[in-house]
């Protein structure tokens, strides 16, 4: 025992001894040294060290630093890679008693990363790949390896906000980062990583971020690979959730691809690939298809980040006024204000902040719809312009989700040119305006029974002809017309409905939120002549009021007229020809 217990003193003794050399040897001038001469051996930039810097033995070999800052490209003015309250990491001793250092573990807190464009495209990551490489190094590489043989082991960023700015378009977005994971680190080789965040960025409302994947740095020049990529988190209500294979290339200029995509929305699962140039301007690709899409369940769970009543300034689509986008979709069905759309097929395109849609085609209930729109994202607030077409088997089934199908039915074609202010459907809706017009066979007023008023109005029973003619059908042989829509009014100026029992011409204004009704016809058949009707009312609860005063007055004006014209031409008198032409008969 007595043994032992020298034995133990003994190393002990030769620990502290150990330690107290490499303090002693190991100041923080020549560790501070040590350490800027590895990074610009690693990476070519400058590492400053503001704060204090520590080197620690127990329990494992490690070197602490404030205040840290990586600089950026030598030859240009972007900003600070990154600027860190504390570097740590893990040292190997046999290379630090030769004066070199070899890392292993690294973590990073309170870091503030800066991925920077300048003026002339160049970034803060330009150059990290092209350090100085030694002899060992070029051995220890694969042919055609231009990366320095770095390797770490496992790497840790805690806290850490990551700033995506870009000189030429003066856009700056800010994203927070609670913590970064990655597995021990070498070129060419598979490594982990694993990214979680209560919240990405405080502008939107998508929080509990997940982001894992397999990231390959290669060797050589070969693109970045990011393999098994997944997201998952939440906006709102809604579950979002990505997967696939993504590839980067940071030369000449930054692109990216993915593939082998699927978006997860909820429990509604979409293909997606994607690909992003970062040209001036930058410029998308994309592609999204799926079987359903229940857009209507959608922007209630996002609610209120897409409140119908959301400011302009903070609608997402404004990121198309600073990039290029090309993108299709083709869907099974998608459900939007309770239209049921299927074998949807869409083309999206911006340029120069103006999105166009053309063609967008798809089946309806009851038809086939046709649009083209754009949306000019340049002025406040945006200009919304609208040309939808639609063909009708069925009209009320069309129009049954705007709560009309229920007052008409028939077969035809509707073709409409709207304008409109503003990003939000509130917006929209509140200044939509245009013109149209419709062309129907076959169909049937819901809710008035003309031909029975006509049946009153001719035996002059005004009371017979008001129950006659509300809560029945008016059959139509043709119904067609002009409409115009204006401060959320359907104006119909020039009606005209025929069937073989009468005729029906006139003016009618339906309002859009409440279906109210205003306007006058003119009923006509061959039992009467032309009677004026008032129209008022609700769509649901219709009132006609007929102007009889008016037509007997119409009437007896024109009786009088034909009268007049009668005595006219009793009272004009012979050509002389004529009479001369008597006289002689006689």
């Amino acid at each position: 025992m007595r043994k032992f217990l020298i034995f133990a003193a003994a190393i002990l003794l030769i620990l502290i001894g150990l330690w107290a050399s490499l303090v002693l040897y190991f100041d923080e001038q020549r560790i501070k040294q040590l350490a800027i001469d590895h990074v610009r051996a690693e990476t070519g930039r400058e590492l400053i060290i503001d704060g204090a810097l520590d080197l620690s033995v127990f329990p494992n070999l490690a070197l602490r630093a404030e205040q840290v800052r990586l600089s950026g490209p030598a030859a240009s003015t972007s900003p600070d890679l990154f600027t860190a309250d504390q570097l740590s990491l893990s040292l190997r001793l046999l290379p630090l008693l030769r004066g070199e250092i070899e890392t292993g573990d690294i973590a990073l807190s309170g870091a503030e990363i800066r991925l920077h464009t300048d003026l002339d495209g160049n970034t803060t990551l330009d150059g990290l790949s092209s350090a100085p490489v030694s002899a060992s190094d070029t051995a220890a590489n694969p042919p055609g390896s231009d990366r320095p043989a770095l390797s770490t082991g496992e790497i840790v960023l805690l806290d850490i906000q990551l700033l995506v700015s870009d000189e030429r378009t003066a856009q700056l977005q800010r994203f927070l980062i609670d913590r970064l994971q990655v597995d021990a680190f070498a070129f060419g080789r598979p490594v982990a990583f694993e990214l979680n965040t209560e919240q990405l960025n405080r502008s939107t409302s998508i929080r509990n971020l997940q982001v894992k994947g397999q990231l390959i740095i290669p060797a050589g020049n070969t693109p970045i690979r990011i393999d098994k990529f997944s997201l998952s988190g939440l906006a709102n209500a809604v579950e979002l959730g990505l997967k696939g294979v993504i590839e980067l290339e940071a030369t000449p200029m930054i692109q990216a691809r993915f593939e082998q995509g699927a978006l997860m929305l909820n429990d509604q699962r979409f293909a997606l690939a994607f690909s992003y140039i970062q040209s001036r301007p930058a410029r998308i690709d994309a592609s999204l298809v799926g079987d359903r899409m229940d857009l209507d369940q959608l922007l209630e769970d996002l609610e209120p980040q897409l409140s119908t009543k959301a400011d302009q300034a903070t609608s997402p689509l404004l990121v198309l006024r600073t990039l290029d986008l090309d993108a299709t979709v083709a869907l099974d069905a998608l459900l939007f204000s309770e239209f049921n759309l299927s074998n949807l097929e869409a083309e999206l395109t911006s340029r120069a902040g103006v999105v166009t849609l053309d063609p967008f085609n798809a089946n309806l209930d009851g038809g086939r719809i046709s649009m083209t729109a754009t949306i000019d994202l340049n002025p406040t607030p945006a200009i919304v312009q609208l040309s939808p077409q639609m063909e009708v088997s069925a009209l009320d089934q069309a129009l049954a989700p705007w709560s009309i199908g229920q007052y008409v039915r028939g077969a035809g074609k509707l073709q409409l040119q709207l304008t409109a202010a503003g990003l939000s459907p509130e917006a929209v809706l509140d200044s939509l305006s245009g013109t149209g017009q419709y062309d129907l066979r076959d169909g049937a007023l819901i809710g008035i029974d003309f031909g029975g008023m006509v049946e009153g109005l001719a035996n002059r029973n005004v009371a017979e002809a008001l129950r006659g003619g509300l809560g029945g059908t008016t059959e139509f042989d043709h119904l067609q017309g002009l409409l115009d829509i204006e401060r959320g009014k359907l104006r119909f100026p020039e009606f005209d409905l025929h069937n073989e029992r009468l005729g029906l011409k006139g003016e009618i204004l339906v309002g859009i939120a409440n279906g109210s009704l205003d306007g006058e016809l003119r009923l006509n058949s061959p039992r009467l002549n032309t009677i004026p009707l008032a129209l008022s009312g609700f769509l649901s609860r219709p009132q006609i009021t007929p102007d009889l005063s008016a037509a007997l007055r119409e009437a007896a004006g024109r009786r009088v007229l034909e009268l007049l014209q009668g005595r006219q031409e009793e009272t004009t008198p012979e050509p002389e020809d004529k009479q001369n032409d008597d006289g002689n008969d006689g």
